[in-house]
Parts: structure tokens; C-alpha cells; sequence
């Protein structure tokens, strides 16, 4: 059986009723009440943090904006990002966690900083307005070009520099394929715009690509094995780098590792603990495929952890019920927006990783 089909009743904690997909009407009010609540945690100055009083991880921040943009919230999106264009260092770069304002974690991460770019072309596609684009394309410009001086010789993206400019020298597949989506994004809004970086970065981009699809081995922590992550799995599917074919074929060999009927999709292979991020990141990968059946599937599992105020809790293990019992990031409400405007197309910017299949 492959992730499209219908997903088992069964699985190795006993009989799970796992319901159908999710209704048109099920997604809008889930997502009505998940933009709430991450605009609710937007602080005055623009910068949403997990939690009142808590981090703000930059990569984080750009995903709840971009649900504030999704939910129609222009101008709460708009500050957001402007909050991120004002913190960018000038090497383009961003520290990898703020608190209140200050730094909080000094390690420039590629991945971390690169994604403003995504989140920029998708308000392009939600407002249609070369205005904002053309005001964050200074910010945009900078972090991408900090992702790339991390490019190494093979093509992977190293994943970040330290507080005195070392380079740490592990290249993350799930880092590296979303710094690809990042550099697409930023192709098109350099294309847009008349920006002559655009041909340079592509060339970069596609050297990422080659890697990425044909020497995973080059990839990976020294200390620590990645793959039993989801996110190594899924996220070069996720953000366009391997499609097709290839992709369903990735997606069908690890499903049985990652996905619990019922629950949705686990953050590691050995634990037990399924999380909402990841489940609506795979939701997403699996419309992007055109699995969307099997992407609703997993939203509806999701739903149902939803509380009264659009908060959820990060995720949900056999026998412990909703776990951590006291965490409720805006970034998981956050996803939940981004997987149920891309499988019903609540938003224009519903299609954004499916068009990342086409760079």
C-alpha cells in the first residue's frame, strides 16, 4: 500500500477509527481561528514569538507570517516581516533565536535566514503588489547571498556560522532542500523585479539540486545520523527538489517508518511521539504530488487536537495524550494554516509548494 491509498484502520497500537478527510468547511474554521491565535502572539514592534515572553526563531516568525497572510491579515504580515528586514545583519545573516528583542542564540543559520525569501514571494502571491516586494528585496538579496557563501564545493549548503564567523561544516538535508525553496523564491523575485542575480543564483540553485537528488552521502551531522528524522525524508519533496515519480517513490519507502493511522506522522522513527508540524508538513509535501486525498487525511487527524482558541499542542504520543501538555507555539497553528490553504486553496498563495515542482 502506498501513502495515496486509503490508510489502514489498523496499526501496531490496536484499532484506530481514523475518520475521512477533512471538510472545505472543517478547514476554513480550523484555519479562522489558528490565524486568531497567531496574531495574537504578534508583539507591538511586529516580531511573533512561540510564546508570550518567548523565543523567536527567525524561520518560525516567517511561517506565522505567512499564515497571517494567508488568514487576510495584510498588515499584521507586512509589520512581521519588516520586524525581520530590521534585526538582518549586514552580512545578510540573522541570529538563529531572539527573546524580547535580543539575541538569543548568535549562531547565523542558513536555513533560518534564507527562508524570508519564501515568505516574501508568497505575500507576492497572496497581495499581487510589487510595492512590498520591491521594499523587502534589499533583506531578501542579503540573506540569500549569505546562504550561498555557505555553499560548499559538492554543492550542499553548510549549515551555519558562529558567533566569530566559523563555519560549521554539516550539511542537513531538510536545511539545505529548504534554503533550495528559499533560492527559488528568490529567482522569481529577482526575475520580477529586473534584479540581475536571478541567473547567477539559479546556476547555484541547480548545483544544490544535483546534490541534493543524487549524493545524499555528502549530507549529514558527524556525530548523529539524520535519517530517522521525517524531515530528512520528506522536506526534498517538500520544497521541490525531487518530484514525480522519484518522489512518491521516496515518500512510499519510509511511509510505514513515519506515519501512525490515525495520528498522523512521527518527528523521529524511534519515538512515539507524532507531532503537528511535521504531519501538516507532510500533508503539504503530499498535495505538492498530487496526493491530495492522502494530504487531507492527514489534516483531519490534525483537527482534532485544535482547542477552543486555534492554539494546538506541538503533539500527541499513544497513551499520553497531547504532549508537551504546557507548549502551544503560533507556529504550529501556523502550519496548520499553511496545510489547509494549499489542499483547499483558501488563499492565492495555496499553490506555492506545489510550484516549487516547477523550478
Amino acid at each position: 500500500m502506498t501513502v495515496s491509498d486509503s490508510v489502514s484502520p489498523t496499526s501496531a497500537s490496536g484499532p484506530i477509527s481514523p475518520g475521512g478527510p477533512a471538510s472545505a468547511a472543517d478547514a476554513h474554521a480550523a484555519v479562522a481561528a489558528a490565524v486568531e491565535f497567531v496574531a495574537a502572539h504578534q508583539c507591538s514592534d511586529g516580531s511573533i514569538p512561540e510564546a508570550p515572553g518567548g523565543k523567536l526563531d527567525p524561520w518560525d516568525h516567517v511561517e506565522c507570517a505567512m499564515a497571517l497572510d494567508a488568514g487576510g491579515r495584510t498588515a499584521e504580515a507586512e509589520r512581521a516581516y519588516r520586524w525581520l528586514r530590521d534585526v538582518q545583519h549586514d552580512d545578510g545573516s540573522f541570529w538563529a533565536a531572539y527573546r524580547d528583542g535580543t539575541p538569543h542564540d548568535r549562531t547565523k543559520d542558513a536555513n533560518i535566514g534564507s527562508y524570508l525569501a519564501v515568505g516574501v514571494w508568497h505575500h507576492y502571491m497572496v497581495t499581487g503588489g510589487g510595492r512590498f516586494l520591491r521594499e523587502l528585496w534589499p533583506a531578501v538579496r542579503g540573506a540569500i547571498e549569505f546562504a550561498l557563501e555557505l555553499q560548499a564545493e559538492h554543492g550542499g549548503i553548510y549549515w551555519a556560522r558562529d558567533e566569530r564567523g566559523g563555519i560549521w561544516k554539516d550539511c542537513l538535508i531538510a536545511g539545505s532542500s529548504s534554503v533550495r525553496a528559499a533560492i527559488v523564491c528568490g529567482e522569481r523575485i529577482a526575475g520580477l523585479l529586473g534584479e540581475p542575480q536571478a541567473a547567477r543564483w539559479r546556476e547555484r540553485r541547480l548545483r544544490l539540486d544535483a546534490t541534493l537528488r543524487g549524493r545524499e552521502g555528502e549530507f549529514g551531522w558527524s556525530w548523529e545520523p539524520k535519517a530517522r528524522f521525517a524531515m530528512d525524508w520528506y522536506y526534498p519533496v517538500l520544497c521541490g527538489v525531487i518530484g514525480g515519480r522519484d518522489a512518491r517513490r521516496r515518500l512510499d519507502s519510509r511511509r510505514v517508518r513515519f506515519v501512525r493511522p490515525g495520528l498522523g506522522c512521527r518527528c523521529n522513527d524511534d519515538r512515539p511521539w507524532v507531532t503537528v508540524a511535521e504531519s501538516c508538513e507532510l500533508a503539504i509535501t503530499l498535495d505538492a504530488i498530487d496526493r491530495a486525498a492522502a494530504g487531507k487525511q492527514l489534516l483531519a487527524w490534525q483537527l482534532g487536537h485544535q482547542e477552543p482558541d486555534g492554539g494546538l499542542r506541538m503533539g500527541t504520543a499513544p497513551g499520553w495524550g497531547a504532549w508537551p501538555e504546557h507548549e502551544r507555539p503560533s507556529w504550529t497553528a501556523a502550519v496548520l494554516v499553511l496545510a489547509a490553504d494549499a489542499l483547499y486553496d483558501l488563499s492565492p498563495g495555496g499553490g506555492l509548494f506545489r510550484s516549487l515542482q516547477d523550478a
